[in-house]
């Protein structure tokens, strides 16, 4: 799946929210959340 061109095309037709589900990895729930966080906004400021 192509990330990038998906939030690309979700920027072009105005989508405002993006939920991000959590892994199921053996980190604890605040760090697997803020991981994953993290890696979305590096996505979304590409």
């Amino acid at each position: 799946m192509n990330i990038g061109k998906l939030i690309g095309t979700m920027r072009k037709v105005g989508v405002k929210y993006i939920f991000v589900e959590q892994d199921m990895s053996e980190r604890a729930e605040l760090e697997s959340i803020q991981i994953s966080y993290r890696n979305m906004v590096q996505l979304l400021n590409q």
